[in-house]
């Protein structure tokens, strides 16, 4: 299965998902869909305003959000303008957050206001400290994470530190500026850290460049027989490795569909694959297990399943 004659950076993969697959759905979260022409035009909204928020090629945006139709967005909009992104895991206690905003050095955090029983704004107030006084929402100056600039909260926010950044479109900067970025964002340039656990030490902050995350995500799709066909599911987290490259990016280079959830739930998953008739189902041994051992496993229809 050759490469596409693209070349292997984001931008260059977005726009060219976008004029191939059009109204073909990507992505399923929540409830709500996003196609391919959705994440072309959103993802642009948002990185028109992130440039204009003086976000660039090189700084590190950190993204604290469940699986969803934003973190998506998120992730395309940082990355297609050459800022790397550095998705925060959302069972983080408050030290391990400070710790990671500190080591990589975020500029910017992107974040869903609450989770279920998790509070993000109440946790990033927690790692850190001096947050919950600063009132400028334009610029953030804390000696905890000094490089840290702009906190964006997606949802109910009166803290006045959070910052007007939606992914709706600023008029600072037209799209034509956001071509002329684009053009020098190069295979060689980093667009992705991703932190290890940390089980037995600090974790480890592996640097991904724009040419590798392409490349390997689209070898991906032969080893899982991607078509675009293809309807995957998974509910591993995107934070991490198996639900952003395995998951999420996989899907992108053939016009696949991948279902979601922000949290694993057993009945509500067989309810997705069934639903959406998911022909690839992708998680961790013991998430097989719990579905395999569900009262609903026996009553769905999972025929779609390759």
């Amino acid at each position: 299965m050759p490469f596409p004659t693209i070349t292997p950076t984001v931008p260059a993969l977005v726009r060219s998902c976008a004029a191939r697959f059009g109204d073909k759905p990507f992505l399923v979260a929540c409830g709500d869909e996003l196609t391919y022409a959705d994440l072309d035009r959103r993802s642009t909204d948002l990185a028109v305003t992130l440039l204009s928020a003086g976000v660039g090629k090189g700084d590190h945006v950190g993204i604290l959000m469940p699986n969803s139709i934003e973190w998506a967005v998120a992730w395309f909009a940082v990355t297609r303008i050459g800022a790397v992104a550095v998705p925060l895991n959302t069972f983080y206690k408050a030290s391990e957050l400070a710790w990671t905003t500190r080591h990589a050095d975020l500029r910017v955090i992107l974040a869903w206001s609450k989770f279920r029983n998790q509070d993000f704004v109440g946790l990033l107030e927690e790692a850190l400290p001096g947050l919950a006084e600063q009132n400028n929402t334009e610029q953030i100056f804390l000696r905890s994470a000094p490089y840290l600039r702009t906190i964006t909260i997606w949802g109910d926010c009166d803290r006045p530190w959070c910052a007007s950044m939606s992914d709706g479109r600023s008029t600072a900067i037209d799209t034509d500026f956001l071509v002329g970025v684009e053009s020098c964002v190069t295979p060689a340039d980093d667009a992705l850290i991703i932190y290890t656990s940390g089980s037995t030490g600090n974790p480890k902050a592996p640097v991904h460049s724009q040419g590798a995350v392409i490349r390997h995500t689209y070898n991906l799709t032969a080893h899982y027989g991607v078509t675009g066909d293809t309807v995957m599911f998974t509910a591993m987290p995107f934070f991490w490795v198996g639900g952003l490259i395995t998951g999420l990016l996989a899907v992108v280079h053939h016009g696949a569909t991948l279902i979601t959830q922000p949290a694993f739930g057993a009945a509500e998953a067989l309810e997705l694959i069934e639903r959406h008739r998911a022909t690839i189902t992708l998680g961790w041994p013991q998430q097989g297990k719990t579905l395999a051992e569900h009262p609903d496993f026996g009553r769905r229809d999972l025929s779609s399943v390759q």
